[in-house]
C-alpha cells in the first residue's frame, strides 16, 4: 500500500513538472534548457490484464516520433504514464493546433507498438486519456475508456475491415449518439449519426484500427 500511496505522489509529482514546463514552454535536454512552443501533455494509467505491462508510451504524428515516456508498474497489471507530446515549431512535422496525436504502446526500443487511441493536438493542453493492452475478441470491438457520464471518448476498431458500422457500434456498452472519423486520405471527417437519414451518413463502413470519436449518453 505505501509503495502505490508513493507511486501515485511521484506521478502527481512528474505530472506536474510536465504540465509547468508545458506552459512555459520550457525543455529539458541534460542539463540545457531550450524555449519552444507550448506543448501538449498527455497522462493516464495503462492496463495489460495478465499479459506483461507496456514499457513505453509512444506519441507520434502521421509517420514522425513527437513524444514518449516509460510506463511506471503500479501493480499486477496496471501502470501510469505522462510524456509531453511537442509542437512543429520544436520539431518539424509535430504538434499543430488540431492535428491527430496517436498514441501507442511499446513493449521495446524495437516494437512497432499497440495503437491505444488518438488526441487532437492543443497548445498548451492537459489531457488524461488512460490506454489499455489488452487483446480483443477474434470478432472485434471497440476499444477504449468511455466516460462515466454523457461525452466524448476515442477508441479504435479491432475487428475485420469493411464492418458495417450499425454492426460496430453493438460492441459499444453504451448508447451512442454519434461516431465521426478523420479520413487521413480524404483529409475531411466523415461521421455517422444514430438515427439520422441514410442519405446523410458520410462514415458507414468502419475498417481494421480506424480511430473514432464516439459521443456516448
Amino acid at each position: 500500500m505505501q509503495r502505490v500511496v508513493a507511486r501515485g505522489a511521484i506521478f502527481v509529482a512528474a505530472c506536474a513538472l510536465l504540465i509547468g514546463s508545458s506552459l512555459l514552454g520550457l525543455s529539458g535536454a541534460g542539463s540545457r534548457a531550450h524555449a519552444q512552443e507550448p506543448a501538449l501533455v498527455v497522462f493516464g494509467a495503462v492496463g495489460s490484464g495478465s499479459a506483461p505491462l507496456p514499457t513505453r508510451v509512444r506519441a507520434t504524428v502521421g509517420d514522425v516520433a513527437c513524444g514518449s515516456a516509460e510506463v511506471t508498474p503500479t501493480g499486477a497489471g496496471t501502470g501510469f504514464f505522462a510524456l509531453i507530446v511537442v509542437a512543429a515549431g520544436t520539431k518539424p512535422g509535430c504538434g499543430v493546433e488540431g492535428a491527430a496525436v496517436r498514441l501507442s504502446l511499446q513493449s521495446g526500443e524495437i516494437d512497432p507498438g499497440l495503437v491505444g487511441t488518438q488526441v487532437l493536438f492543443h497548445a498548451g493542453a492537459t489531457v488524461r486519456i488512460d490506454l489499455s493492452a489488452v487483446p480483443s475478441l477474434s470478432a472485434g470491438s471497440f476499444v477504449g475508456p468511455l466516460p462515466v457520464g454523457s461525452g466524448q471518448a476515442y477508441v479504435r476498431w479491432t475487428g475485420p475491415a469493411g464492418t458495417p458500422v450499425e454492426q460496430a457500434l453493438r460492441t459499444v456498452p453504451r448508447e451512442v449518439e454519434s461516431v465521426t472519423f478523420w479520413d487521413v486520405l480524404r483529409q475531411e471527417y466523415r461521421s455517422y449519426v444514430v438515427g439520422a437519414a441514410a442519405g446523410s451518413q458520410t462514415y458507414t463502413l468502419v475498417d481494421t484500427d480506424d480511430i473514432v470519436l464516439l459521443r456516448v449518453k
